[in-house]
């Protein structure tokens, strides 16, 4: 007769060997190189005019060529920035399968130093970073958040049905 912990081991033992064949494929994961790109992508330039605001918001897409609906990361500018700054990100994000949605704020983005004299762009930057700029910055992410259902939904859109809305 055997003790309950020879038992106990003895069954550990048979599950691993059972169960480990079932998982050879699952447990081994291709390794993860940061810099390579799973597959093409495309870029495309867009203007959301939010009426309810009077504001244009100027949008650039990176999409991955995979179709279908696909998860969405939205990418807002630092002071000074705008949707064409930090592409590599947005390239590599959909390479990955994602939709990026890079958005530029206007009152806050290149315009603000863009043609200033070297010696004044730094008062200029201080003076955009206010509390106005803040909020219609955030009300411009809101405006972004709101069109991607209508835009997943339109015809012709760049973005009909290849945004994840949920």
């Amino acid at each position: 007769m055997r003790s309950s912990s020879e038992t106990a081991f003895i069954l550990n033992v048979l599950i691993v060997f059972l169960i480990f064949p079932c998982l050879n494929g699952v447990v081994q994961a291709d390794e993860y190189n940061p810099l390579e790109s799973t597959q093409n992508v495309t870029t495309e330039v867009f203007t959301l005019v939010d009426t309810s605001r009077k504001r244009e918001i100027p949008v650039r897409y990176y999409l991955p060529r995979q179709s279908g609906q696909r998860p969405v990361v939205l990418f807002s500018h630092g002071l000074g920035g705008s949707r064409d700054n930090n592409g590599y990100i947005g390239k590599h994000l959909a390479g990955r399968g994602y939709v990026c949605v890079f958005m530029q704020h206007p009152g806050s983005d290149e315009s603000v130093w863009r043609g200033q004299r070297p010696a004044a762009i730094m008062g200029a930057m201080q003076e955009a970073a206010n509390f106005e700029n803040l909020k219609l910055r955030c009300e411009d992410v809101r405006a972004v958040v709101t069109a991607l259902s209508t835009w997943h939904q339109t015809a012709g859109h760049p973005l009909e049905g290849r945004v994840d809305v949920t």
